[in-house]
């Protein structure tokens, strides 16, 4: 379980006491963007999809959709990258 905001970070925490597990991951690290939203959506078979942006691209700034796998260890990537 994860905690979210519209940051770039997301920390990981433990479900029955809230407590933090880990460092805060910041998502920028993985994928190309500098913000998302707290609130993703989860589809049935558990990939995660979720919007935010990049402020860094060559053509200014963009919205962009991230995919993450349902597979623990995946890799997030954009799939919808738009101006």
């Amino acid at each position: 379980m994860y905690a979210l905001t519209e940051t770039c970070y997301l920390q990981r925490i433990n479900p029955e006491d809230l407590s933090v597990i880990g460092d805060r991951t910041n998502i920028s690290d993985y994928v190309a963007m500098n913000s998302a939203t707290a609130h993703p959506h989860v589809l049935p078979d558990g990939t995660v999809i979720n919007v935010g942006n990049n402020w860094r691209h060559k053509n200014g700034p963009h919205y962009c959709f991230m995919k993450v796998p349902p597979v623990s260890g995946g890799e997030g990537k954009i799939i919808i990258f738009k101006r």
